[in-house]
This record gives structure tokens, C-alpha cells and sequence, in this order.
């Protein structure tokens, strides 16, 4: 049972977005993302990736990926990023090196399939709206939109909720 970098979930759901022509930008890939780890931890007990969740103001997001595609504003994101690790050696000169997305399992892809196929048919601000309707993000919406940060989801309070709402999943 692997649990994998965000980075590679996210380089997956861009790659399948483009393969059935689905738009997706950094707004659609974050709630994918939340998505996609509340099946994971409904389905299979455990998260499907490593990382934070956090609230903001528009939803749930993971940091380090929204960074990672910031860049291309509220456009469609074209390609997964590619990650690049530091290689020092011993004179402190350096090269970087290409860091591989993990290979995601088939009953993992049938789980990211899934919940990509049923809402990366809604735009980003309908799963915006989708999100501030759950009571998880709710309960701490005055926090949120006064501006604190840095708040995140548990995985018990993901999967709880959507335990108890299985309607807002796939």
C-alpha cells in the first residue's frame, strides 16, 4: 500500500485530464486532489498522498503543488511540472537532476479515475462552492476568511465526513 508525493497524483490528474480532454487548471487540480484523497482514505483506509491539505479561502488546497503550478494563473496547465533534485559534489559545485513521478498503481488509477471522471466535468468555482458547503471547511470558515493560515484538514475529519456524506464522493 503506497502513499505518494503529491507530485505525482498531480502529474497524473493533469496527464488523464488531457487524455479525455478535460480542462483543468491549478483551482480543478487542488479540489481533484482533496477528492481524491477523501476516496482513498473512505475506500482504502489510508491517504492517497503524503502531504497537507490546508483551507483557504477558496477551498482545499496542497501548498506545495499549488506553488508548483502558480505559475500558470487561472489558465489550463498544459504539463505535470517536472520535479528537480540538487546534486552537490565534493568541490560544492552542483547539476540538478530530474526526479521521476511514481508509478501509481492500477487500483490507485481506479480510484483517481473515478473521482476525475465525475467532477473534473464542473468548473473550478462550482467545486469551489461544492467545498464551502461541507461542514469541514465551514467549521473554521471565519478563520479562514479573516485571513489566518495555515489551517488544515485532518485525514480523520476528511474521512469521517465523506463517511458520512458518501453522496459528495464518487
Amino acid at each position: 500500500m503506497t502513499t505518494y508525493q503529491a507530485d505525482s497524483i498531480a502529474g497524473y490528474i493533469i496527464n488523464y485530464c488531457k487524455e479525455k480532454n478535460y480542462v483543468i487548471n491549478n483551482l480543478k487540480l487542488q479540489k481533484l486532489l482533496y477528492y481524491a484523497q477523501a476516496k482513498s482514505l473512505v475506500e482504502k483506509s489510508r491517504p492517497l498522498f503524503k502531504e497537507n491539505i490546508e483551507k483557504w479561502k477558496l477551498g482545499p488546497v496542497v501548498p506545495e503543488i499549488y506553488h508548483l503550478y502558480k505559475n500558470y494563473g487561472a489558465k489550463n496547465i498544459q504539463t505535470a511540472e517536472e520535479r528537480l533534485e540538487i546534486i552537490f559534489n565534493k568541490n560544492g559545485e552542483f547539476t540538478f537532476k530530474k526526479i521521476k513521478l511514481e508509478i501509481i498503481s492500477a487500483e490507485d488509477k481506479q480510484i483517481l479515475n473515478k473521482v476525475i471522471d465525475k467532477f473534473a466535468i464542473f468548473n473550478p468555482f462550482e467545486l469551489v462552492n461544492r467545498t464551502h458547503d461541507h461542514e469541514i471547511w465551514k467549521k473554521d470558515e471565519k478563520k479562514i476568511l479573516d485571513g489566518e493560515n495555515h489551517l488544515q484538514y485532518t485525514n480523520k475529519e476528511i474521512r469521517e465526513f465523506f463517511t458520512k456524506n458518501p453522496e459528495e464522493l464518487v
